[in-house]
Order: C-alpha cells, then sequence, then structure tokens
C-alpha cells in the first residue's frame, strides 16, 4: 500500500450517542463520511452525511466534526428522524448535512461522481483482489477529544453477492472485503484504488480511487461448540464468530438513497446561504452548502484534486500532463 496523504483522514466524522459522550470521546459509537452532492440552487455542493443504518437505530445521532484551526470539535444533533434510511434492507442512512465548508474539513470529502456504480465496475473492471483502504473510528486509539481516524487495508476477496448482516439481522448485497472490522469501524468508507503500476487491468482506466461503499461490520461464521476436549457439544450448539472478513454495502445503494425522492425533496430545502454552526446543538434540519468546494468545470477542476493527488503523492511520481 503506498503513502496516503494525512489529509485523507478528514473523510470521516464520528457518531456518539450523546453530546456528553462526544465531548468526552467516548468509547462508543460508530463511524460515517462526507459526500459532496452537486445543488442547483446555490453556487457550491450540499454535504451530505452517510453512516449505516443500525447506528442510528441504535441511538448514536451526534455527529463530531473537526475544525480546521484545531480548536475542540463542534458536536452536532441531529434528530433519529432526520436520517433517511434505506427502504430496503441495505445498512445505509444518510442525513442532508451539518457543519461549514470554511470551517471544518471537508476538501477530502468522497465527491457524488467517486460513488461507485455497477457500470462503473465494468468500466474500471473493478473485482477480485483489487486494493482497498477503509477510514474509520479505532475505538481506543481514536483521538479521544479530536477525531484521529485510522486506515485499515485490504483486497476485495468476494464480489458482491447476498451475504448476512448480523447488525441488520438481513441478507444483504454485499462484498466481502480483506479487512479487519471491529466495533466502530461501523459506517467507514471503503475507497478502492489502483495505480499506473497495475498490469493487469482490462480497463484503460489503469489510475484511480473510487468510493467502494460502505462497511457494516463483521461478516460472522458459524461454528459447532466444543467442550474441554474439543469434541462437539451434544445437543449440538452453534456461535457466531468474526471470519476476519467485513462486509461492505456497495456504493450504488448510498447513490440510490441520495437520489431517491425523500433525499432531494429535503436538499430543497436548502438555503442560498452558507450556515455556520458553533457547536450548538440543532433543533432542526437546516442544510449545510460547502462554498469553497464548486462543481466540475473547465475552469474549476479542483473537486477531484483531493483523491486524484492521492495517487500522485502515493505513486511518488509528478502529475501527469495531457
Amino acid at each position: 500500500m503506498p503513502r496516503i496523504p494525512d489529509d485523507t483522514l478528514d473523510v470521516a466524522f464520528y457518531l456518539y450517542p450523546s453530546e456528553a459522550a462526544a465531548k468526552a470521546g467516548q468509547e462508543a459509537g460508530g463511524t460515517g463520511f462526507v459526500v459532496m452532492v452537486p445543488f442547483e440552487r446555490v453556487d457550491g455542493l450540499a454535504v451530505i452525511l452517510v453512516t449505516n443504518k443500525h447506528v442510528i437505530q441504535q441511538g448514536h445521532t451526534f455527529v463530531r466534526l473537526n475544525r480546521k484551526d484545531g480548536s475542540a470539535p463542534d458536536v452536532f444533533e441531529i434528530d433519529p428522524v432526520e436520517w433517511y434510511p434505506h427502504s430496503g434492507p441495505h445498512d445505509v442512512a444518510v442525513a442532508i448535512g451539518v457543519g461549514n465548508g470554511k470551517v471544518h474539513s471537508f476538501s477530502k470529502s468522497v465527491h457524488y461522481e467517486q460513488l461507485l456504480t455497477r457500470d462503473m465496475v465494468r468500466e474500471y473492471d473493478i473485482g477480485i483482489g483489487d486494493d482497498v483502504f477503509m477510514i474509520g473510528r479505532f475505538i481506543g486509539h481514536d483521538g479521544k477529544t479530536h477525531n484521529r481516524p485510522s486506515v485499515r487495508f485490504g483486497n476485495i476477496s468476494v464480489d458482491v453477492g447476498n451475504i448476512y448482516n448480523s447488525s441488520s439481522g438481513h441478507n444483504e448485497e454485499s462484498y466481502a472485503v480483506e479487512v479487519k472490522s471491529k466495533p466502530g469501524y461501523s459506517g467507514s468508507c471503503v475507497l478502492v484504488y489502483a495505480l499506473k503500476s497495475s498490469t493487469s487491468r482490462r480497463s484503460e482506466k489503469k489510475e484511480f480511487v473510487l468510493c467502494l461503499g460502505i462497511n457494516w461490520g463483521h461478516i460472522l461464521e458459524r461454528r459447532p461448540v466444543l467442550d474441554d476436549t474439543g469434541k462437539e457439544v451434544e445437543p449440538k450448539r452453534y456461535v457466531r464468530v468474526p471470519s476476519d472478513m467485513s462486509g461492505i454495502v456497495p456504493a450504488w445503494r448510498i447513490l440510490e438513497l441520495i437520489d431517491s425522492a425523500k433525499v432531494r425533496n429535503g436538499l430543497k430545502m436548502i438555503e442560498d446561504k452558507t450556515i455556520l454552526y458553533e457547536g450548538e446543538r440543532r433543533s432542526s434540519v437546516e442544510p449545510t452548502v460547502a462554498e469553497q468546494d464548486r462543481p466540475a468545470t473547465d475552469e474549476n477542476p479542483r473537486h477531484r484534486e483531493g483523491f486524484t493527488a492521492l495517487l500522485n503523492v502515493a505513486a511518488r511520481t509528478p502529475p501527469q500532463g495531457d
């Protein structure tokens, strides 16, 4: 795995069960990440917060965001009814964002165009063995009073298919990725990448970083209960144990939710201004726009720089010209 720029960690935020827990850095909750979505009513991008449905259902609805100036993070309460869960079995929920692009670190957020679709899987020839990394919360080593995400690395092990998610209690469409999860990593962004040095890829697109999806946790195996001698007990009993594989909801399910009528109707509430929260508790949704991040145009290609720069820095090569 090549070197990752430190500010790539800014893609993640933390979720807690209460404001006090968030301010104290309590060892509870999960992870989420920011997706920037083009929005026609303002000259900017709407901030969408993404996490697992089960994280919200467990009451972890307080979002903690680092500030650019390094001072104490801001904590925002988003009422459970203001989260939009996926209507199907998919373990995804989104909220229309909080924070401010001038105050909080959104520059390395995932952009809407980076969310993997089924067509992109074919276009980029993404499959078994592709390298991935996950940015999330290593509880106990997560920065305590400031978000300090960690990165775990691995590969796609099993192509997308139905996998049982013990957190949601459903079989759901998922990738199996050989990257170890643990409590706190639920809701983490999982990115798939390739460098130009990759020779086996059948696609012309040899260099990319895309959002593969969102981590929902351990894939569990069913194992028999053994007695003291190592023999199976009678009558037979079974327990579920971690398999060292993680289940990843594919990004097209996130995209499906962002593009749903309920979320798009929620975005229509957005005002033509940037709303700055200085840590106060929110009583209602007031969507936020990151003014400094603009949609891509020939004059303004900056929105892709965060992750394409990752490739150049990681490979220790200068940007390639046309």
